[in-house]
């Protein structure tokens, strides 16, 4: 049995060697009659190896503007920030989903972001924006 636990952790070892980088890029969605510009990123799986990407106060690893890895169709997932937040908000579990295989995109919310955010009773007002916010994002997402 330890024989068995010190050949995993080996593999383990070598496999995290070979491990590549989410890709990632920073999308603008034009402003329509549904709602104002929206600024959001998208991260894919990508063959290239990491390297540090900055933004704001954030480091990620990552690829910018990396081509998507595979040709097919691949499932989207759309991120949500909580109040006040951003779209960078849950890049660590955008970048391990991208590194699975998926795409995944995430926006600031138009009425409640990092930027913008009122007194308690604007936190009802902003939910309201929030569905039209996602469906223009995943419109952007399959137009692509």
């Amino acid at each position: 049995m330890p024989l068995l636990r010190l050949l995993f952790l080996a593999a383990f070892c070598l496999s995290a060697t070979f491990a590549q980088a989410a890709g990632f890029s920073v999308i603008e969605i034009p402003a329509d009659p549904e709602g104002p510009a929206l600024r959001g990123a998208v991260w894919t799986p990508c063959a290239a190896p990491a390297s540090e990407i900055k933004l704001g106060l954030y480091a990620m690893a990552g690829v910018r503007d990396c081509p998507i890895a595979a040709s097919d169709r691949l499932p989207l997932v759309v991120l949500s920030h909580g109040y006040g937040g951003s779209f960078l908000g849950h890049h660590d579990t955008a970048e391990a989903l991208a590194n699975a295989g998926f795409v995944v995109a995430a926006i600031n919310h138009s009425s409640d972001n990092f930027q913008l955010r009122g007194g308690p009773n604007d936190r009802i007002s902003a939910l309201a924006t929030r569905t039209t916010d996602i469906k223009r994002l995943i419109d952007y997402m399959l137009a692509q």
